[in-house]
């Protein structure tokens, strides 16, 4: 049985493969060239200072995610500082 729901006002629907992105306050957009550009210049960063981190969430993740929305604005940064950070090879 293929039951179909149109969808509401404010709501979509997604086909296929897509990216999206999330920010430190958890609002989830889809993910363009331009609403990319848009987020890196109204946050000041420059491209230089990017970088990409691959990472793997499971539960205990998502429950820091999840501990530090309640308790903070950053909650991707709070949530996910043990991921996140680098120890640095001194040469």
């Amino acid at each position: 049985m293929n039951i179909s729901k149109a969808a509401s006002p404010g709501e979509s629907y997604v086909k296929g493969p897509a990216m999206y992105v999330a920010t430190d306050d958890l609002v989830v957009a889809p993910l363009s060239p331009i609403s990319a550009l848009s987020l890196l210049n109204r946050l000041k960063t420059p491209l230089n200072e990017l970088t990409e981190k691959v990472v793997t969430i499971g539960v205990k993740e998502c429950l820091s995610i999840l501990n530090a929305a309640l308790t903070s604005t950053s909650a991707l940064t709070n949530g996910l500082a043990h991921l996140l950070t680098e120890v640095k090879e001194e040469i």
